[in-house]
């Protein structure tokens, strides 16, 4: 049956919303049933299965709604039998709000302030992932990604049952950081499980930085990452990888790329990864690309290349940033 692939092996926990797909940037995803807070986490959770039955059942028909301008749309051809007893093979676990840095671009934040979003009450996920195994709906080798609000800011007892979790069960980690505060639960899952770290710096110049992050820690966040990546170092399983996300008028010069690139090599990271800003993306789909921005991305593909460093263009706007710079 033609589906989408994250309708079927992904659910994504947020503070408001249970969902099968984790961009809160895509405005035309109807799936999201918001989470009732008056109701039991169970509860939500079947409301969810609920819903998502209706869409499947709808692709099933030939008339599938849900999928309708979404950007994010994978398809999935394998066979459907019933959907609930479908183990979920991605789980993003984003359930908290609470965040050490304050990025201009950041979804959070765009209609509220940082300080009233880190007040706004997050729920437990351990009850909810307790049930998720009691009902076999985890899959071995399930892949969690962890985002928020901050990961490393994540309450200690929360992280390591996740972490534990995923080593029990031979799954993978993706952990979205800032990389402002290193955390020791981290440091352990580089080096010792299947795991991957995006932090994203976005800047090569200190300046820069403050500019985007709203925080005073460029300094201490490439500290950091630089000891992350000899934590990952002796494990063939984990990594670090640094992100800039090129925001057109803000860090999108030559000057700040190259320093970006001169401190990710000094480091020793093998990972690079470029994103076009998606709030910028949705508001000039249809418009050329700035010319500078082409030219950091076109930068960035050159100069990894040349210094073998693995650089993945990606997010919501990966097909329109790759055939806007080859215009």
């Amino acid at each position: 049956m033609n589906c989408c692939d994250f309708l079927l092996n992904q659910i994504c926990f947020f503070p408001e919303e249970i969902c099968p797909c984790c961009s809160t940037t895509i405005e035309n995803t109807p799936l999201r049933p918001k989470t009732d807070r008056e109701n039991s986490l169970s509860f939500n959770l079947n409301m969810f299965f609920d819903l998502r039955e209706k869409y499947i059942k709808e692709f099933k028909d030939g008339s599938p709604f849900c999928y309708k301008n979404c950007t994010l749309y994978e398809p999935y051809r394998g066979e459907y039998k019933q959907n609930n007893n479908i183990p979920f093979n991605y789980i993003t676990i984003s359930n908290r709000t609470y965040c050490n840095c304050n990025c201009i671009y950041c979804e959070q934040t765009h209609n509220s302030s940082r300080e009233e979003m880190n007040k706004f009450k997050s729920y437990d996920i351990i009850p909810i992932l307790e049930e998720l195994q009691q009902k076999k709906l985890i899959a071995p080798n399930c892949k969690f990604v962890l985002s928020g609000g901050e990961v490393a800011e994540y309450p200690q007892k929360e992280l390591q049952y996740i972490f534990n979790l995923s080593k029990r069960i031979n799954g993978s980690l993706l952990l979205l950081s800032s990389g402002i505060r290193y955390s020791e639960e981290i440091a352990d899952v580089l080096r010792t499980h299947n795991t991957f770290m995006t932090v994203s710096v976005d800047s090569g110049t200190k300046e820069t930085y403050k500019k985007i992050k709203r925080v005073d820690a460029y300094e201490q966040t490439w500290k950091n990452l630089k000891q992350y990546i000899h934590d990952a170092k002796n494990n063939p399983n984990a990594d670090v990888e640094i992100k800039y996300i090129v925001i057109p008028g803000v860090n999108d010069s030559l000057y700040e790329a190259k320093k970006f690139i001169e401190k990710c090599i000094k480091i020793k990271c093998k990972y690079i990864k470029a994103e076009i800003e998606h709030f910028y993306m949705k508001e000039n789909y249809d418009k050329p690309m700035p010319e500078n921005s082409k030219e950091v991305f076109r930068y960035f593909f050159e100069i990894t290349k040349k210094k073998k460093i693995n650089l993945m263009i990606e997010g919501v706007g990966r097909n329109w940033v790759i055939s806007k710079i080859n215009e």
